[in-house]
């Protein structure tokens, strides 16, 4: 189906902290996670300047405008957010849950007696 692009509707589940590289592989035109094949010049060109600066303030610019312009042109389907939970006993303790992968979590717990 991926490759076939038979779908009309694509997300996109990301552990990056920042937008580079995912919006890359994303939105711009022949990208990696870009399944629903969009494709859009004006995107394209500010992901490529952004990449292509060092100037953060730019860089912040850019994504800015990338956001918009995805967001008019409806190239991703955000339908759902998942959160991580947790049930544990009450001696657990030093769980961090607002990591991207589950086994980072566990880094720094121990037990209470």
């Amino acid at each position: 189906m991926v490759q076939g692009g038979d779908f009309q509707l694509t997300t996109w589940v990301s552990e990056w902290p920042t937008p580079f590289p995912s919006l890359v592989q994303l939105l711009h035109t022949g990208g990696s996670g870009n399944y629903g094949k969009y494709s859009n010049p004006q995107v394209d060109a500010l992901l490529d300047d952004a990449v292509a600066t060092t100037d953060k303030d730019r860089q912040v610019q850019d994504y800015k405008q990338v956001e918009d312009i995805a967001g008019k042109d409806l190239a991703i389907g955000w339908y759902s957010r998942a959160y991580t939970g947790l049930l544990t006993r009450t001696n657990v303790k030093g769980i961090v849950l607002d990591v991207p992968t589950g086994p980072q979590m566990w880094a720094y717990a121990w037990l209470s007696k």
